[in-house]
């Protein structure tokens, strides 16, 4: 019984685990170490706790398009669904290379060449030229981003993934622009329907903890009459819609802020005027000098 005469329920095993993966999963960007922490101050029961973080931190990596540094500064790859190839392995079509990717440790191992066995080598040549493509919008466009495009073995279809994070501890902010797109290319290779989903997810956490999420879906049909144009073709939608997402969200920031938001609080007090701190000041120093006479 709690100490407010309050019988409480025993939570089993089975529902902590699901709270801990709760938890866990929904970590906000660059902040899974801090919340796995937490948790397992929350739980206070470290087999659980771990149980459950071995499997949802490679689910997290995976869910979040996180970027990793391959080793000699070969470049960025990125550990999501597309890359992924069973194992904790993930491909990087653009480097031309196969890695492992330790989750827990977040540590990039035992890279290897990118063999045929994970490429569809009918659509190589159109990935190539979405990758190359893609990879220069994300350099001009992203500072801290990543952008891959996958033909993989077993798949008619180019999936494209582009992720960005940014993060500052110090000013209690993180955040995540992600945004995966599937290319199905036609038989005569003349045109191409696009499919995709840009997803945001930001975190701020001054002194409370405010997160936003956001998912917004989008399709058309690009037209080209080799490679090289298909992947300008590709890219340009993509970097059309990402930018009309962009202009969207700023306008319903906007939006929030002149109503919204200001409806949480008043702006001005009861009286209809701004306080004067400075004559508060003024006449709290004569009363000073008042009383001290």
């Amino acid at each position: 019984m709690a100490d407010d005469g309050v019988y409480a329920e025993e939570v089993s095993v089975e529902e902590k685990k699901a709270i801990v993966e709760k938890f866990l999963l929904d970590a906000p960007p660059a902040q899974f170490d801090a919340v796995l922490q937490d948790v397992r101050a929350l739980v206070d029961d470290d087999e659980i706790t771990t149980a459950v973080a071995d499997v949802a931190c490679p689910k997290h990596a995976t869910q979040q398009s996180l970027i990793v540094e391959l080793p000699d500064g070969a470049g960025k790859g990125i550990v999501c669904e597309a890359s992924s190839v069973g194992d904790s392995k993930y491909i990087a079509p653009s480097h031309g290379v196969v890695f492992a990717f330790d989750s827990k440790k977040h540590n990039v191992e035992n890279v290897e060449p990118l063999g045929d066995e994970h490429r569809n080598t009918d659509l190589e040549e159109f990935r190539a030229s979405v990758g190359k493509a893609i990879n220069e919008y994300v350099a001009n466009h992203f500072e801290h981003g990543a952008g891959e495009a996958f033909a993989n073995a077993g798949s008619d279809k180019i999936t494209i993934v582009i992720s960005s994070t940014g993060s500052s501890a110090k000013n209690f902010w993180s955040g995540r622009w992600s945004s995966t797109w599937t290319v199905s290319v036609d038989s005569a290779k003349t045109g191409a329907a696009v499919e995709g989903t840009i997803r945001l997810h930001a975190h701020y956490y001054e002194e409370g903890n405010v997160q936003l999420t956001s998912s917004l879906t989008h399709s058309g049909n690009v037209s080209f009459s080799s490679a090289v144009e298909f992947g300008a073709a590709v890219t340009k939608f993509i970097q059309d819609k990402e930018s009309e997402n962009h202009v969207a969200m700023e306008e319903h920031y906007k939006k929030l802020s002149d109503t919204s938001f200001k409806d949480l609080r008043r702006a001005l007090p009861v009286y209809g005027s701004k306080f004067d701190w400075e004559k508060m000041a003024i006449h709290k120093l004569a009363g000073e000098l008042t009383n001290a006479k």
